[in-house]
């Protein structure tokens, strides 16, 4: 999704009647690189705990069969109390949602250029990722990183940034700052015509 979607869809206000708590979306569909099975041993740390961070995803068991697979673990390991699965969004209702959660939560091991990053930066979220470069290009100091194949690096950072206000707002003015760094897809574009002139 473009900002430019975005900035259309803002008036647009839909409830996803979400669960009380800080809520951690990770929007996207169901692809190995994401990650998503991570997520099962980290809920079921935040369970043992008894905080209230709940995670937020957005999967069809139609995505593929590992998507069936992982939202019956969800169920069967009694996860869906931590795990909200809230199935696929509508473009037009995305920033709704962004607007219900806390923060952005991306565990995933492998973008070439990942737009959820600027969308959560246009709505004032704290970033949690990938500790991988692909990130950092997009997140600069707006993202706290973690090792996302580790379940208790993952909750400790969740932590450090949801604990400590001053930390989260710096965060998200990161953000702010980090977005008018970026370029846009027209200047993306020239700047890649331009290399491959230069190289002809």
């Amino acid at each position: 999704m473009s900002l430019e979607n975005l900035k259309k869809s803002k008036d647009n206000t839909k409830s996803f009647n979400l669960p009380k708590g800080i809520k951690l979306l990770y929007l996207t569909h169901y692809y190995p690189h994401k990650n998503l099975e991570v997520l099962l041993p980290l809920a079921n740390l935040i369970k043992s705990k008894r905080l209230e961070y709940k995670i937020i995803i957005t999967i069809e068991n139609e995505h593929s069969p590992k998507a069936y697979e992982l939202l019956n673990k969800i169920e069967s390991l009694n996860l869906n109390d931590i795990i909200i699965n809230i199935g696929s969004v509508d473009m037009k209702n995305v920033p709704s949602l962004y607007q219900q959660c806390h923060g952005l939560l991306m565990p995933t091991l492998l973008e070439s250029f990942s737009g959820t990053y600027v969308e959560a930066m246009y709505h004032g979220l704290p970033i949690l990722t990938s500790d991988l470069d692909f990130a950092k290009v997009v997140c600069g100091n707006s993202a706290i990183y973690f090792n996302p194949l580790e379940e208790n690096d993952i909750f400790e950072k969740i932590l450090k940034v949801f604990t400590n206000n001053k930390l989260k707002k710096e965060m998200i003015e990161a953000g702010g700052i980090q977005m008018k760094k970026l370029s846009t897809w027209d200047e993306a574009y020239s700047n890649y015509q331009n290399i491959i002139l230069k190289n002809d």
